[in-house]
This record gives structure tokens, sequence and C-alpha cells, in this order.
């Protein structure tokens, strides 16, 4: 077989494939899927604008232990803390640092996102929840 006999056999394996469907993880009506994966999650994060050392913490809900907390200084670029897998319906958050505190329960408000394009799974649930400090 000779080179131009093989390159034309594989694009023409290559179009049988596509053109088959691949339901879920494929093309299926006419329409190419990737394989990226996501996960349901909630990202917490605070503006630029913030003391220079703090601890971030985040609990479900005012009487819940806490789920996560970060210590942020003036050498981390950004301060945020990233939930995966979960989408409570309130988080509190508590800040704290040297000169005071700030505390307050939020409604998150979710967002579908399909990283693989519309009509393509996986559709995830994401919320942020932006924190601006600066006029506390």
């Amino acid at each position: 077989m000779n080179r131009y006999s093989f390159c034309y056999l594989i694009t023409l394996l290559f179009i049988i494939t596509i053109s088959t469907g691949c339901g879920e993880t494929g093309i299926d009506n006419g329409q190419a899927c990737t394989l990226i994966g996501c996960d349901d999650g909630i990202t917490i994060q605070l503006s630029d604008e913030r003391p220079d050392s703090l601890s971030l913490t985040v609990y479900t809900d005012d009487t819940s232990e806490a789920i996560d907390s970060i210590l942020c200084t003036h050498q981390d670029t950004s301060c945020f803390i990233r939930l995966g897998g979960i989408t409570p319906e309130t988080v509190a958050v508590e800040i704290e640092w040297n000169s005071g505190a700030f505390r307050e329960t939020f409604t998150p408000k979710y967002e579908s996102f399909q990283p693989n394009g519309a009509g393509c799974p996986p559709v995830c649930s994401i919320a942020t929840v932006d924190i601006n400090l600066s006029g506390i």
C-alpha cells in the first residue's frame, strides 16, 4: 500500500467514524461533543482590595461546621475557596483579620455550565460569590 492509499484509507475511516454517530460522547445529529468533564460547585472569592492577612471560612449555613478555610496574605494574588461537588442553597462566609471581621450568609445563584457545548453532556451547576471588602 503506497503512502497516498494509506492516507486515503485513514481519512475515509475517520469520516465513517464521525458520521455514524456517537450518542452521548461524540457526534449526535451532526453535533460533535468532546469529553471534557466538570463538577457542580461554588466559588467564594474576595476582591483584590483586602487586608494584608486574613482567614476565610465557609459554612453551608449559620449552624453547621466549617466546610473549608484558608489563610490569605498580601503575597497571594487572589483569595478564594472552591467547593466542588456540592451546591448548597446558602453559604455563610466568615472573614477575620487583625482589625475587623465580616460574616454574611449568601444565597448563590447557580448557572448551568456545559464545557462541551450546548446539547453535550455533562451539565454542571456552578456559582460564584464575590465579596468586596473595600467598603468595610
